[in-house]
């Protein structure tokens, strides 16, 4: 009987070190989310835009404005931040696809500190490596960046794994996609965090 009881006991002993065993396993090899990235400081640093600054507050026109971008790897938008020289309501973010010129998302955001990054989240936006995406804010309160000497820009330009292709402005339209390029400029300061998802 007593080499019954321990040949039970060694069984369950057994078992439940191979249970621990692979569920431990099972935990350490779950994906590791990869970590949000933003590529409107490194996009600074890179260019030197920002030396010079000009604001525009309550300018006679609306524009839509903002920049041009490829992502490397595929993934998602999960925030939207801009930043503007005075406090303002319902501020229109427009995301195009700059191939088809098709707005793929529009989302508002009520701007309620001047000078301050506000950040908006959003249901995940999925992103395709390798395609080329419009960001734009519609606005007549907006910040034009230079560099000091007022030079031109060397696009495409690489941050992480954000390619900026240009920062892009016009008159607001019906929210057509901006499609006038700015070689030595970027106006209006809106921006993303984006996650890689595979």
């Amino acid at each position: 009987m007593k080499n019954h009881f321990y040949s039970f006991a060694l069984a369950v002993a057994l078992f439940v070190t191979t249970s621990c065993s692979s569920d431990d396993q099972s935990a350490n090899t779950s994906p590791v989310p990869f970590a949000e990235e933003n590529p409107w400081l490194g996009l600074l640093a890179e260019t030197n835009l920002g030396q010079t600054t000009l604001v525009f507050i309550d300018d006679n026109n609306y524009y839509d404005m903002g920049m041009a971008f490829i992502p490397t790897v595929k993934g998602q938008i999960n925030s939207f931040v801009v930043k503007l020289p005075e406090s303002h309501n319902n501020i229109r973010i427009s995301l195009w696809d700059r191939t088809t010129a098709e707005i793929l998302r529009t989302e508002y955001i009520d701007v309620l500190i001047a000078n301050t990054d506000t950040k908006l989240e959003i249901l995940p936006l999925q992103l395709q490596k390798d395609k080329e995406y419009v960001v734009a804010i519609t606005s007549d309160d907006y910040y034009m960046l230079f560099q000091e000497n007022g030079s031109a820009v060397t696009y495409p330009v690489s941050v992480g794994n954000i390619t900026v292709t240009g920062g892009t402005d016009q008159l607001a339209n019906a929210q057509q996609m901006p499609e006038f390029y700015t070689a030595n400029a970027i106006s209006g300061i809106v921006s993303f965090n984006f996650q890689q998802t595979e």
